[in-house]
């Protein structure tokens, strides 16, 4: 089902507005019961990055049509206002979840699980969306390409 552009705007902002403050909150809290030695402040972002994620949730809005691509774009929003809100108003990012990807020593913070699981849910939106689709117009294939037929012999029936 397609959403107006009013109710991806209130739902979209509502779960980004929703993971944001999830995620300024659990910094709050590595902050007050953390070790300085357990946590990593990060301040070596460009200010650029900083406005880059309003113009790409500018996009994600106008291409979330359905439920799924945009929770998947609020979730993303909600991660990207995490790192980048905290960034412009303390000039750092707090990371602490110590999961030694993508190299060793590396630490996360809450909001990159959050924007991990809004790619997720996008591509799983945007595959279900193209099938969806396919079936709205009427494809047989209901969007599968179909597989090129064996060169060689003809088959039964075709002269």
């Amino acid at each position: 089902m397609k959403l107006s552009l009013p109710v991806r705007l209130l739902y979209i902002s509502a779960v980004a507005l929703v993971l944001a403050d999830l995620d300024w909150a659990a910094k709050a809290w590595a902050l007050d019961q953390l070790r300085p030695d357990q946590l990593v402040l990060n301040t070596d972002r460009p200010w650029h990055a900083v406005l880059t994620p309003p113009v790409l949730a500018v996009i994600l809005v106008a291409c979330a049509r359905t439920r799924l691509l945009a929770l998947g774009a609020g979730v993303i929003i909600g991660g990207a206002l995490g790192n980048m809100g905290e960034f412009a108003v303390f000039g750092r990012v707090t990371d602490f979840i110590p999961l030694g990807l993508p190299y060793r020593g590396s630490t996360w913070s809450p909001a990159d699980f959050i924007l991990l699981t809004g790619l997720v849910l996008l591509w799983i939106g945007a595959a279900q969306y193209a099938r969806a689709r396919a079936l709205q117009t009427g494809d047989p294939l209901h969007g599968r390409r179909r597989r090129p037929r064996r060169q060689g012999h003809a088959l039964p029936g075709d002269s």
